[in-house]
């Protein structure tokens, strides 16, 4: 037997094999995309500065509340860090992945002083997204170079593809195959291979436990991904529940992972502080019912306190679409010109399958008929696909409104608004970028046309050849189809960084560091903290690492910009009976909310774009300008 034969033998024989060689094709999308450079955990100077990579500044932020969680001391919960608010927040609201921070907060002595993993992160969704999509379409194909090519949409996802280093942690979408994964080997792990349930339910518990694992991790990962990897646990035992009617076993699956879930939650600190778990802009971040064919990618810069957008075109073939608003990027979810083909061939064979079904339908009665034990099986494969069918169809209605939530538009039409009571609008408030829900949709109806594509073609004659040929001449066309926006993303993450410079170059920020500890971003800071001016934020916490210095408010996920203005307006009120605050630097967003010197007791200087205020005189800094208030 040659090695070859030997290899493919193992494979095939061994699941192990078929995931590993599905990680390494992710892994080798990976670096053709976004190159070696950023794997080197020394290698900071593409996070420091992020509107270098996509013009945002989130990637920055992520990394920052990395830094200051490995530098501050060990709390309960775990995840909690100092520096970035006036109390210890979680790392959760950083978007600083917890699962990973963790991890190697607990090997902080041993690493160097320069440390990131947010391309380490990267690399490995690309690479599990590989192996869960072998592993999933193992399942029902049987056939390794299908299995293989397949597994290379789900890594060449433009949904993948938008969110890798955009938002850092919602690019683990290899979750959502582990979740489908789950569901498709649900009877081989539930069940003997005679098809009865096992009577001392060891296998009920290893599958308990491994929608808890991935449960805790969709968590301690981005909490966005949770409901996601729940609603197809739901499906599931949806499915199980109609084929068997064990509702006690079902409510078990369900309880003991979203009991897990929500421990791990609060041991990385989730439910900590008095933090809104709800957010606004519910109304607008939703999906749009052409973004599955819309290749319209939007993207936002915010400059000034203004918000700028810039359309990219993911396709190089299909036009872009107009949205309803800009906001709506959330819900992008194009699926690729290659997948929507696949999707109408899909379509045509399917017809084409009915229709001779029809023709066939009285022979094979009379036949099921006269074969009781035929008509037995036949009975048994029914049930097994209508309870399939109701569970899927459950899948994609729930997902679609969710995604729509709560406004329905197609393009530029507003259809209608969902007039959700308010419990339940408080509820999506949590997840306010509904849109996001739409990711659901664009990997099931994926995952259905590549297992519909193999069911049709692998079973003619000829059909492992037909059945790579046509895989491998779609995947084809979503490369090519998709290569604008593979080439922006190699040419933003392969460049040249510049080195992060600081933008207080003053003098006087040196004398201010040197006497200060903390800084005091005074009221109004808006929405989300420093939301409106994400850059000032990471600015600010450049600095403030430095000297060594806490903010009372920052950029983050949730909004903790109303309790910092509260205390900073308190604060403010107690300087008029004179008190002195050296050790405060105070900066102002808005001149207009300054408030007279002769009732702050502050001095105000302009210093490199800035207005601050101190207790301190830098009247002596020749690069210093007084400000008059």
């Amino acid at each position: 037997m040659s090695v070859r034969q030997k290899f493919k033998q193992f494979y095939h024989d061994h699941a192990s094999a078929a995931f590993f060689t599905g990680c390494l094709i992710g892994s080798l999308i990976f670096v053709c995309i976004y190159g070696v450079r950023i794997l080197d955990v020394t290698y900071d100077a593409w996070l420091l500065d992020s509107s270098q990579c996509e013009k945002l500044w989130d990637l920055t932020q992520h990394y920052l509340g990395w830094i200051y969680y490995r530098k501050s001391p060990w709390h309960f919960p775990i995840g909690l860090l100092d520096g970035l608010y006036s109390e210890s927040v979680s790392i959760l609201y950083t978007d600083s992945i917890p699962l990973f921070a963790v991890f190697f907060k607990l090997l902080s002595p041993i690493l160097p002083e320069t440390f990131q993993y947010f391309g380490i992160f990267g690399l490995l969704c690309y690479a599990l997204m590989g192996g869960f999509g072998v592993l999933f379409l193992r399942r029902r194909v049987p056939y390794a170079l299908p299995q293989l090519i397949g597994s290379a949409f789900f890594v060449l996802s433009p949904c993948l593809l938008k969110r890798t280093f955009y938002h850092t942690a919602l690019s683990a979408h290899f979750l959502i195959l582990a979740a489908f994964c789950l569901w498709a080997y649900r009877e081989e792990i539930l069940h003997s291979s005679d098809g009865r349930r096992a009577f001392f339910r060891r296998e009920r518990t290893h599958y308990t436990l491994l929608w808890c694992l991935l449960g805790m991790s969709s968590f301690l990962i981005n909490p966005y991904l949770t409901p996601m990897v729940f609603g197809v646990l739901a499906c599931s035992l949806l499915q199980e529940c109609l084929l068997r009617r064990n509702w006690i076993d079902c409510l078990t699956g369900l309880f003991i992972p979203a009991f897990a879930t929500l421990s791990a939650g609060h041991i990385i600190g989730a439910f900590y502080g008095n933090v809104s778990a709800a957010s606004a802009g519910l109304e607008r971040l939703s999906f749009n019912l052409l973004q599955l064919v819309n290749p319209a990618n939007y993207l936002l810069e915010i400059r000034d306190f203004h918000y700028l957008w810039e359309t990219q075109n993911y396709s190089a073939f299909l036009p872009v679409l107009p949205n309803f608003s800009e906001w709506q990027e959330e819900g992008f979810s194009y699926l690729g010109l290659g997948v929507i083909l696949m999707l109408v061939l899909c379509g045509v064979l399917s017809i084409r399958q009915a229709i001779r079904s029809r023709q066939k339908s009285a022979a094979l009665t009379d036949h099921a008929n006269s074969d009781s034990k035929a008509s037995g099986r036949t009975l048994i494969v029914s049930i097994e696909r209508k309870s399939f069918l109701f569970s899927m169809s459950i899948y994609f209605i729930v997902f679609t409104l969710l995604a729509l939530s709560p406004q329905i538009t197609i393009g530029t039409v507003k259809l209608l608004k969902i007039p959700y009571p308010d419990v339940i609008f408080h509820i999506l408030s949590i997840f306010r970028s509904t849109g996001r829900f739409a990711w659901m949709l664009h990997y099931g109806l994926l995952a259905l046309a590549l297992l519909l594509t193999c069911h049709f073609l692998g079973a003619a004659k000829q059909g492992k050849r037909l059945l790579s040929l046509t895989l491998a001449v779609l995947l084809f066309v979503q490369i090519t189809d998709l290569s604008p926006a593979l080439a922006d993303k190699h040419e933003a993450y392969t460049k040249e960084f510049a080195d992060y410079t600081s933008p207080f170059l003053s003098f006087g920020w040196k004398i201010l560091g040197e006497n200060a500890t903390q800084i005091m971003v005074c009221p109004p800071t808006g929405t989300f903290g420093l939301y409106n001016a994400p850059d000032v934020s990471c600015h600010l916490e450049h600095y403030a690492l430095q000297y060594g210095l806490s903010l009372n408010v920052t950029y983050m996920s949730r909004d903790f910009s109303k309790a910092a203005d509260e205390a900073s307006a308190k604060h403010l009120q107690t300087r008029k009976n004179g008190e002195k605050h050296p050790e405060i630097i105070y900066v102002f967003l808005q001149k207009s909310t300054v408030p007279p010197a002769e009732e702050s007791g502050l001095n105000y200087y302009e210093m490199d774009g800035f207005l601050i205020g101190t207790d301190l005189d830098l009247d002596s800094c020749p690069d210093v300008k007084p400000y008059m208030r």
